[in-house]
Parts: structure tokens; C-alpha cells; sequence
């Protein structure tokens, strides 16, 4: 089971990442003045949101 270790790190990994730029995409959205600006930055946010919820998966597939 040495390769489920493995894909649960890189996973981890990703999701992390995720977490973090769907976070920094959203304190961005909260920063800015300007309309259009903001609303790409809550859309980009929710992207990411749902990287963070396909990560998870992941790894609850791994841990199967």
C-alpha cells in the first residue's frame, strides 16, 4: 500500500494548495473597490472551493 501513502501525500498536497489560494482569492475580493474586480475574484474563490471539495474526495477514495 505504499502507492496509497504516496497519492494521499500529493493529495493532501493539493488540497492545501487549494485552500489556500481559494482563501487568498477571497480576502482579494474583500480588498478591492472595484465591482468587476471583485466578483472575478468570488468566482475564481468558488473555483477553487471546489478543487478543495474534488482534493477531498480524493482522498476519501485513497482511504477506501
Amino acid at each position: 500500500m505504499f502507492e496509497h501513502g504516496v497519492l494521499r501525500e500529493h493529495f493532501e498536497q493539493m488540497l492545501r494548495a487549494a485552500q489556500a489560494a481559494a482563501g487568498r482569492y477571497e480576502s482579494l475580493a474583500e480588498a478591492t473597490d472595484d465591482d468587476t474586480a471583485r466578483e472575478q475574484f468570488r468566482r475564481i474563490a468558488r473555483d477553487e472551493a471546489r478543487h478543495v471539495g474534488l482534493a477531498e474526495r480524493l482522498l476519501e477514495i485513497v482511504g477506501e
